[in-house]
């Protein structure tokens, strides 16, 4: 059946909160309009909305500066995914990394997997940081310059057969560009590069 909330007219019986035990289907005929409209109030603090699994928790909470979205299921690995208009997956975030794939992941297409597009074009602003919440380690910065801020060798169990490692030895006099590899019979190189 239709319904209104506060009777603002169109047709229907008025709902003025409550709880609906039967499924509710938006069955929009005009493309013009808006089927759903959530407003809050002037002075919302709560969610403006919050959909939970029977338990009561919640699985999603759309909110004044924000959306969340709470895996409940760490079995399934999903926390967000994002499929394509032909139902493959364009982006795929995971809350524990147990199917393989990371933490998130990008599906590969016909053109960029990733853009960046950003009105940045000075090096004070940044297009991507890498680090922890109180240390920066390698970024791209607003000219594309790739900058790393590594100054330690990682540990050889760190690189898999083909990687490469790249780090700066910052000693005072002696700064040198530093290079460790692993081989693919797992042996490790490692090289240096004085800077003049």
């Amino acid at each position: 059946m239709p319904i209104i909330s506060g009777g603002g007219g169109g047709g229907g019986t008025p709902f003025n909160g409550g709880t609906i035990t039967a499924p509710l289907e938006i069955d929009n005929t005009n493309g013009a309009q808006v089927p759903l409209t959530i407003k809050g109030a002037a002075a919302q603090t709560n969610d403006l909305l919050d959909v939970g699994n029977s338990a009561g928790n919640d699985v999603l909470e759309v909110f004044l500066a924000g959306v969340n979205v709470h895996s409940r299921a760490p079995s399934a690995n999903h926390v967000l995914e994002v499929q394509t208009n032909n139902g493959s997956i364009g982006l795929d975030i995971q809350g524990d990394g147990s199917g393989g794939l990371g933490d998130a992941f990008l599906s590969a297409g016909a053109s960029s997997n990733l853009t960046l597009d950003s009105n940045v074009t000075t090096v004070d602003g940044n297009y991507v940081i890498l680090g922890t919440a109180t240390q920066t380690l390698t970024y791209v910065n607003g000219v594309a310059f790739v900058i790393s801020g590594q100054n330690a060798a990682p540990a050889d169990g760190d690189l898999a057969a083909g990687d490469i490692a790249l780090w700066f030895d910052k000693t005072n006099g002696a700064a040198k560009l530093m290079v460790k590899a692993k081989q693919a019979d797992g042996a490790v190189k490692t090289a240096a590069v004085a800077l003049a």
